[in-house]
């Protein structure tokens, strides 16, 4: 990161320079004040471009994260008419009332979205239900008590 900001100073520095003395040569004027006009001209400038990209790239990146946010609230499926039972593919979304009229009989229809919680399954170890160990235990077993 040092290393980038000398070598852009240097560049800028460079450039200055260039113009700086090609205009103090041309038209007879002071070096040192035009040298330092091109300095404040290039400091100026590159700030305005850069804030122009920053703000392109704002507004891009908002854009897409609206477009996102859009495609995660529109959901379909396949709901059946309550007059005719038809089935219609519609896109229900969270944050809005969803309705749609059927495709066959053109009737109103309410969609009401229901959700459920329930527990997580819980694997099973494959280990424990080998049947040879399970019978191979309840003998072993048999055979403790029977000794007993």
């Amino acid at each position: 990161m040092f290393k980038q900001i000398i070598l852009s100073l240097i560049k800028t520095v460079a450039v200055a320079t260039a113009l700086s003395l090609i205009i103090s040569h041309a038209f007879s004027l002071v070096f040192l004040d035009w040298f330092l006009v091109c300095i404040a001209a290039q400091f100026i400038m590159f700030y305005m471009w850069n804030s122009f990209l920053e703000y392109r790239l704002n507004v891009a990146r908002e854009r897409e994260e609206t477009e996102r946010i859009t495609s995660f609230m529109e959901q379909g499926v396949d709901a059946i008419c309550a007059y005719c039972n038809a089935s219609n593919f519609i896109p229900i979304k969270l944050d809005d009332d969803n309705e749609f009229n059927c495709t066959e009989c053109n009737k109103d229809n309410s969609v009401y979205v229901d959700i459920t919680i329930a527990q997580k399954t819980q694997i099973i170890d494959k280990q424990s239900l080998n049947v040879s160990s399970y019978v191979k235990e309840k003998i072993d077993a048999t055979k403790t008590i029977r000794r007993k």
